[in-house]
């Protein structure tokens, strides 16, 4: 079923390229929309489903998919007449500190000179905002930087987890550092799962951090990966149209949306590379929705925010290589020194401090 899934995704972001490509004829223009509707049309009723609470607590599998199965004209009734905002993934990125400073981050983050945390306040009233703009939230993300390195993680954890339409809160950990018994305490469990990314060597402390999540009974998953893609340095590859339908139909950040600074972005490197000057402030690509307070002020962040969804691709898109296969595969987590950053114009490893 994922298989199925990943390939109308890829047909789908195809089909919106095609659509809006300006050299392209009037019939094959029309039967790329055509198709870029009707594959948007199955995978808004996927996420539709995915994100329904109720029916995932339903024990039973067999009465579960009868569920699911009777619920279908409900949830095509709401696409079609209520245009609900449905994310599979939202992140929120507490920090741009790291425990480690990889040199291949497909986030872009050793090529950030300042780092910091951002403020707690300003924290949770972005995941309010969030809650207020979009209808169902998935997976909402907690990550960095090493969100660990906070001490209020805790706090911004079960904020997010009181939010009814969240169903997962996880929080994304590279495995180097243990979260004290009173953060581990303080946290509530009934939505939480820590993801850990296991680096190998420089995940040194993920068997301590098992055995630590084992005994206050919070379930986690180890995510390994045998070699990275490298999504390259944040330059514009003045890509031809037939490299960047190549680059966009590999990439693996399509659902990444992230809540960076009070917006929304449809991927890290969109923010990080507007942060460290790297690629042009475009407004299109991002919607604020810091402090949403009022109807119209959320009436108006939704309708921003599906049509920064709608776009098929992004300025941040021909910064990247998008996972291209052709490229060799890299080690995990090469390192640089935590005490540096890299400049994006010379390529050149520098000192912060």
């Amino acid at each position: 079923m994922s298989s199925f899934l990943n390939h109308c995704k890829r047909l789908f972001y195809k089909s919106k390229l095609m659509a809006s490509d300006k050299k392209l004829r009037f019939p094959a223009k029309l039967y790329f929309r055509i198709l870029a509707l009707f594959l948007g049309f199955l995978l808004e009723l996927e996420k539709e489903l995915r994100c329904n609470a109720f029916l995932h607590s339903i024990p039973n599998p067999f009465l579960r998919i009868a569920s699911k199965i009777a619920y279908l004209p409900v949830a095509a009734v709401r696409i079609v007449f209520f245009h609900p905002i449905n994310l599979t993934q939202l992140g929120l990125i507490v920090t741009t500190h790291c425990s480690l400073n990889c040199l291949h981050c497909c986030d872009w983050i050793p090529y950030i000179k300042e780092r910091k945390h951002f403020p707690l306040s300003d924290l949770l009233a972005d995941i309010d905002s969030a809650a207020a703009v979009v209808d169902k939230i998935y997976n909402f993300d907690i990550f960095g930087g090493e969100p660990l390195l906070r001490k209020d993680i805790s706090e911004i954890a079960n904020h997010a987890s009181a939010k009814p339409n969240i169903n997962h809160v996880r929080i994304i950990t590279n495995g180097t550092l243990l979260p004290s018994e009173s953060v581990l305490s303080a946290l509530k469990k009934d939505k939480l799962v820590f993801r850990i990314s296991d680096y190998g060597e420089y995940s040194n402390k993920i068997h301590e951090l098992k055995k630590l999540l084992d005994k206050h009974n919070i379930p986690y998953q180890v995510y390994e990966l045998s070699a990275w893609s490298d999504l390259g340095p944040p330059l514009n590859r003045k890509y031809t149209r037939e490299e960047l339908h190549r680059s966009l139909s590999h990439c693996f950040k399509r659902e990444c949306n992230d809540l960076f600074g009070g917006a929304i972005y449809p991927c890290a490197n969109v923010h990080t590379g507007i942060l460290i000057g790297a690629i042009p402030d475009n407004p299109s690509d991002y919607v604020n929705i810091r402090r949403c307070g009022t109807p119209d002020a959320i009436k108006e962040a939704r309708r921003n925010l599906r049509c920064m969804l709608k776009k098929p691709l992004y300025t941040a898109c021909c910064y990247c290589s998008g996972s291209d296969p052709d490229f060799p595969e890299i080690p995990v987590a090469e390192q640089i020194p935590l005490n540096s950053y890299i400049d994006f114009k010379s390529g050149e490893i520098k000192k912060r401090y």
